[in-house]
């Protein structure tokens, strides 16, 4: 496993995941400019590891659709090159399929949605998303087996029992992991807060104006619905 970004840092997020010579990768995301990065705009993982590796790659998978995940993806495209098959749930794959039609990349991409327990093989891999709760709905943790054993990798998260799409994470599926042949488990963990509260929460307390956005269209609907009729 190399990190390519997004260790020890906040954004970046890019991982190779190799074994037989064959790689997946897990995310591909930006990080924005701090204060001191005078005429920056994007701050990219290092992928030059990758350039000479185009052809051994089975696989991108994306584990949810926020920029420090999936913001340079149409960056990888170009330098890397198109992949087999690019892996996500519906919503984030929905986001990145936008992005990549502002780039006139989206005609050449191979995007696919998969399911949260159905499983995939990819040369030596077998590829599974496990549904789990974050800020922005659609977020999935990644189970990577091969013959060696399973790793999870899963991404940003948080438990959370009352998000604002209605899908707690599947904590029966991890549990069923944990007994498993599992030989790491590899958290995404920022610092600095312990006590985050549930997405729930975070919509009495917070404007009302940003969340619909990242909800699908029937999921904004019916919260819009809700919000109208808590503020009448």
């Amino acid at each position: 496993m190399l990190p390519l970004g997004g260790l020890g840092e906040i954004g970046k997020n890019m991982t190779v995941v190799e074994y037989d010579g064959r790689i997946i990768i897990v995310d591909t995301g930006l990080m924005f400019p701090t204060a001191e990065m005078h005429g920056i705009d994007l701050v990219l993982p290092d992928f030059g590891y990758l350039r000479d590796r185009k052809d051994d790659i089975e696989a991108i998978v994306l584990t949810h659709g926020h920029e420090d995940h999936v913001g340079a993806l149409p960056y990888v495209l170009r330098e890397i090159g198109i992949p087999p098959v690019i892996y996500g749930g519906m919503l984030t794959i929905g986001m990145v399929r936008s992005k990549l039609d502002e780039h006139k990349l989206g005609d050449k991409t191979p995007l696919q949605e998969l399911a949260a327990g159905e499983k995939v093989r990819r040369g030596p891999f077998e590829l599974e998303l496990v549904h789990m709760t974050h800020s922005i709905p659609d977020m999935r943790g990644v189970l990577i087996t091969t013959e060696l054993g399973s790793m999870l990798m899963t991404g940003d998260y948080k438990f959370d029992q009352t998000p604002v799409d209605g899908r707690p994470a599947d904590i029966s599926r991890l549990a069923e992991i944990g007994r498993e042949d599992l030989k790491g488990t590899f958290h995404i963990v920022t610092t600095g807060r312990d006590n985050i509260p549930p997405e729930g929460q975070v919509v009495d307390t917070f404007s009302y104006t940003a969340k619909p956005i990242y909800l699908p269209p029937g999921e904004k609907l019916k919260w819009t619905i809700h919000v109208s009729a808590e503020e009448n």
